[in-house]
């Protein structure tokens, strides 16, 4: 995720542009997603830096703007819209956010998500969300993402627990150097998905 004050106190949409490139070479970056009160012409500059990296540019919980500024899909910061969201996007992404309700992750993946995402915040404990994260990825065919991960030792246990994906804490981009925060928690990533493959002794 990018910034949430990008552009309104905090980087400037330059600034970000210009390390945008390097960070995401840092890690295995799937997609970024983008607050809606950039505007289009900003989330258009941005999109199109993102796509030449062949990585997916997202807008927040507004499908029209996501439409307007040529990205490629939209994330929901709730379960509420899944259906409309879904109609009007065609064939771009939808990803929803779902707290830690396992119905509503399951309503809208039925609904046509085509991503999950489940929240370490909106659990109690770090066992109660790894087996939370354990729980999809045994049953569910719908790719999880896990978020939002504040250290590479956290995104390393849901990536072992069988996240699909792992979202970044917006902090990584205030870091010292967000670049090496970036690949810091790629390595992780990497680490525990290599441990998971690996064939029970």
């Amino acid at each position: 995720m990018a910034p949430p004050d990008l552009g309104a106190g905090g980087p400037s949409i330059d600034d970000f542009l210009g390390l945008l490139p390097a960070a995401l070479a840092a890690g295995d970056v799937a997609c970024l997603r983008l607050p809606g009160g950039l505007g289009a012409a900003a989330i258009g500059r941005i999109a199109r830096v993102v796509q030449a990296h062949d990585v997916a540019c997202l807008v927040e919980d507004d499908a029209g703007l996501a439409l307007d500024a040529g990205a490629d899909g939209l994330h929901l910061a709730g379960p509420s819209a899944v259906g409309a969201a879904r109609t009007r996007l065609g064939s771009l992404s939808l990803g929803v956010a779902c707290g830690s309700s396992r119905h509503d992750a399951m309503v809208a993946a039925e609904q046509g998500a085509d991503y999950i995402q489940l929240e370490r915040d909106a659990v109690a404990a770090d066992e109660e969300f790894l087996a939370l994260v354990e729980w999809w990825s045994e049953l569910m065919t719908v790719p999880l993402v896990a978020g939002s991960a504040t250290t590479p030792a956290a995104a390393g246990a849901w990536a072992r627990a069988g996240a699909d994906f792992v979202a970044l804490d917006p902090a990584c981009w205030t870091a010292s150097d967000p670049v090496a925060a970036i690949a810091a928690h790629q390595q992780a990533i990497d680490q525990a998905t290599a441990e998971r493959a690996r064939p029970a002794s």
